[in-house]
This record gives structure tokens, C-alpha cells and sequence, in this order.
């Protein structure tokens, strides 16, 4: 049996020069509020691609 496969086809920042301002504020807030270059890479990878969490693991809701 074959099973099908996904593409993802994300367009996202590559440079600085690339963000938008408002994209550049949601970084610096970001990083403002202390959170660190993996996690906003994180945050701005699920907000500008439009990405969501559809279920929690463990005890973390």
C-alpha cells in the first residue's frame, strides 16, 4: 500500500532587508519580551505562514 505524501510550500524572510515594518515591530517585540532567537524564529515562522497548533502534548494544556 502507498500512502500519499505532502508538500509544503512555505515563502517566507530570508533578510532583514526582506520584513516588512510591520513584520520587523513583531520581531523586536518579540525579542523585548525576552524571548529567545529560536523561539521568535518559531513564533514568526507560525504567524507569517499561517500555521496553528491543532492539538497539545502532556500537561501543557
Amino acid at each position: 500500500m502507498q500512502t500519499g505524501s505532502i508538500t509544503i510550500d512555505l515563502k517566507l524572510p530570508t533578510k532583514w532587508e526582506d520584513l516588512s515594518d510591520k513584520q520587523l515591530r513583531y520581531v523586536f517585540a518579540l525579542l523585548a519580551q525576552g524571548f529567545t532567537a529560536t523561539e521568535v524564529k518559531a513564533y514568526c515562522l507560525c504567524c507569517w505562514a499561517g500555521l496553528k497548533v491543532l492539538h497539545r502534548y502532556g500537561n501543557n494544556g
